[in-house]
């Protein structure tokens, strides 16, 4: 891939695949540097030819994020996110049918929020301590 192409790939892409890699339970920081190596990975290999489309493009970029994500936390065994493959597929479809639609992915903290509201009150009430307060 050329510098131009990832150039453009990164400007179409980054700030959807943040969000995505903090969904994940990436923190900021970890974000950050998961989706520096989905460029990078993108860079190396180039996108599949068969990608020709923006979601499918998004959709490739999206799975090595994943990927990326899982190998960081198997390099941060004292990492506390706990993950599981099972789970990390779930969050996908999950991203997929509820968060993209027809949009990219800046619907989430509405999404979250009703996540939030289903949960019991001593869970929520430790959400809002950790991000609110």
């Amino acid at each position: 891939m050329k510098r131009d192409e990832l150039a453009a790939v990164v400007g179409i892409y980054q700030a959807g695949l943040y969000r995505y890699a903090r969904y994940l339970g990436a923190s900021p920081e970890a974000a950050e540097d998961i989706i520096q190596d989905t460029f990078l990975v993108a860079h190396q290999k180039g996108i599949p030819g068969d990608a020709v489309t923006n979601e499918r493009i998004y959709a490739w970029l999206r799975g090595v994020t994943r990927n990326c994500f899982l190998t960081y936390c198997r390099k941060m065994r004292t990492s506390k996110v706990v993950y599981n493959t099972e789970y990390v597929e779930q969050a996908e479809d999950f991203w997929c049918s509820e968060f993209l639609g027809s949009e990219d992915g800046f619907g989430y903290v509405e999404a979250l929020q009703l996540c939030v509201n289903e949960l019991p009150l001593e869970q929520r009430s430790s959400i809002a301590l950790k991000y609110e307060e």
